[in-house]
């Protein structure tokens, strides 16, 4: 009796069944769509992202296409806004509508440009500004604006799997033996991650920007990198004064040098340097820095490190070239010391550290492709 009660039930359930694998779910039939604009100009290559609010929490993020088209599949509520970000132009907030045309959120986002705020007066008017006073000065604000939003389109871009890279990195070393000099070609690849990157801020309030090598690690010093992310930090701009200065003619007359140094004598090994920056379309083009507050027997300048930055047709911003420069010193106990005559009689000369040559790691992306998926 009960198996025919089943049997009976079955040719309803099935049918059940296929009218709900029919139907669209919300998760499927619902998502955002959209058009980033400056005028009316698409914009490819903006970083736009869907967070919540109040918490401003990232909840998924899309690239702008040629067209300046883009597509999420996450469901949209009225709770979540849009923020598009784009090198050369100002950061925009886009309120998220209800769902609309057939199940898709339509949202247009309009860019504006980011004018040019570093005129020769106001260059030449601002002064250095330290620690807490980094924020005060509109100037100095309204730069580091532009580097909040070129680190984070390039860091998007970087993780994208579907870009591949060609890039190539020269080994130079000189030291007492000679000069020695090689250049390994890498295949296509995904980078995925900045080719200089910071340390965490814990190791560098620890440390500084370099430590002494201890046992396996051999003989000399590791020195710790410069990136966008850690200029950013309140922790960096706590211990370091800003200013700007016009950027020397073979720069462009478009550009302007924000420079940075830390406050006072540091107790550790610190860094110094400048970010090229362009007055008409606001795109940092270089990233230098040296190392300072080093042991007396460094010479000055034998530490650091440079970026570049590039921009294909399509949009996409990236690292293009970069080097770092590290000294080599020697091994006193490895050495014999020399006899010397004092008071008429021979006595060991005192073993003493010394730079002996300079280690160059130098890369340089040599293609950029887009992998469709």
């Amino acid at each position: 009796m009960r198996n025919n009660r089943t049997a009976a039930r079955t040719p309803q359930l099935l049918a059940t069944l296929l009218m709900m694998a029919s139907l669209p779910t919300v998760a499927h039939s619902q998502g955002l769509r959209g058009i980033v604009l400056s005028g009316d100009t698409p914009v490819s290559g903006a970083v736009v992202e869907l967070i919540r609010s109040p918490d401003s929490v990232v909840v998924a993020h899309v690239f702008s296409r040629g067209d300046g088209s883009f597509r999420f599949s996450a469901t949209p509520t009225t709770a979540m806004w849009l923020r598009t970000r784009a090198i050369g132009f100002r950061p925009v907030l886009t309120p998220v509508g209800s769902p609309v045309d057939g199940g898709f959120a339509t949202v247009t986002v309009r860019l504006v440009a980011a004018p040019p705020i570093l005129a020769d007066v106001e260059v030449s008017a601002a002064g250095k500004a330290c620690g807490r006073e980094v924020g005060s000065q509109q100037l100095l604000a309204e730069l580091f604006d532009l580097v909040r939003t070129t680190d984070a389109v390039i860091s998007r871009h970087l993780a994208r799997p579907d870009l591949r890279f060609t890039s190539e990195v020269r080994f130079v070393s000189n030291s007492p033996g000679g000069i020695s000099d090689s250049t390994v070609a890498y295949p296509e690849h995904a980078m995925l991650e900045w080719p200089v990157r910071a340390p965490p801020l814990e190791l560098l309030g620890k440390e500084g920007f370099s430590r002494s090598k201890v046992g396996a690690e051999g003989v000399g010093r590791w020195f710790y990198g410069v990136d966008l992310q850690l200029l950013q930090s309140d922790w960096f701009a706590a211990g370091h004064c800003f200013w700007v200065t016009a950027a020397p003619e073979s720069e462009g007359a478009d550009a302007v040098l924000l420079h940075f140094e830390p406050t006072g004598k540091p107790k550790q090994v610190d860094v110094e340097g400048s970010l090229l920056v362009g007055t008409t379309d606001g795109a940092i083009r270089r990233l230098k820095y040296q190392h300072v507050n080093l042991p007396s027997w460094f010479p000055e300048g034998s530490s650091g490190g440079e970026l570049t930055f590039a921009r294909d047709t399509s949009g996409i911003w990236y690292p293009s070239t970069w080097w770092l420069r590290s000294p080599v010193e020697n091994d006193p106990a490895a050495v014999l010391s020399r006899p010397s005559l004092v008071g008429g009689v021979m006595a060991p000369r005192p073993r003493r550290r010394a730079v002996i040559g300079v280690a160059v790691v130098a890369g340089r992306v040599t293609g950029l492709r887009r992998v469709e998926r």
